[in-house]
């Protein structure tokens, strides 16, 4: 497979999937729950973890930068294909991811042109 169109099929699945974990209202219900568990109250060091996860698992970009390395690991180790230099396909698929998201949901964080 050429590495472009691998390239923009795994922006676009993790575009998916980042937006299932993050916006969807199939599991509204189950997230919320979890971020309420995450941020209750809690003394010392729990209490920093807990706030520090709900805020990644609240935050598209962090969740965008965890289903990429997910999808680069599972294509690269899980497949006969072989990603060339995966460190630099996390973080360029999870930009690509974002601003797929942002574009199909009308919000507009990422600019594409300058003012």
């Amino acid at each position: 497979m050429n590495a472009a169109l691998l390239f923009l099929l795994l922006a676009f699945a993790t575009a998916r999937v980042a937006r299932f974990i993050h916006a969807d209202t199939l599991i509204e219900t189950p997230r919320n729950h979890l971020l309420t568990w995450l941020i209750e109250p809690r003394d010392g060091w729990r209490g920093a973890v807990g706030n520090k996860l709900a805020e990644l698992l609240d935050c598209p970009w962090c969740i965008s930068v965890w289903v990429s390395l997910c999808a680069v690991l599972v294509i690269d180790w899980g497949t006969s294909y072989s990603i060339p230099l995966p460190v630099i396909w996390v973080p360029a698929l999870s930009m690509l991811a974002v601003m797929f998201v942002e574009y199909t949901d009308g919000v507009k964080q990422v600019k594409l042109t300058k003012d």
